[in-house]
């Protein structure tokens, strides 16, 4: 596997309650960073990026700010889907 692959299927391991616990503060972690409006601007901004425009135009601390949102933005969908799949299978809500 690449390195991107490798980053990208790399899982939290452990029990239930570790996992929960790993979801949580990944939650809590990526929302102190970055507020609602930011999200939405920086989501929209990566597929700008990518779809229409053809060169690069963000500087590069703008590009740098863009993988470390990504980054933590891939680790807020694993910490969902770890909190999701455990709602969805009747587990109470904590």
């Amino acid at each position: 596997m690449n390195n991107h692959q490798l980053y990208l299927h790399n899982r939290p391991t452990g029990s239930k309650e570790e996992l929960e616990a790993f979801a949580t503060e990944t939650m809590h972690s990526f929302f102190n960073d970055y507020d609602l409006s930011e999200c939405h601007y920086n989501l929209w901004l990566m597929m700008k990026q990518c779809i229409f425009v053809k060169h690069w135009q963000l500087c590069k601390e703008e590009r740098a700010q863009m993988v470390n949102f990504y980054e933590s933005f891939h680790k807020l969908i694993l910490a969902s889907s770890i909190l999701y799949n455990s709602r969805e299978n009747g587990e109470p809500a904590k």
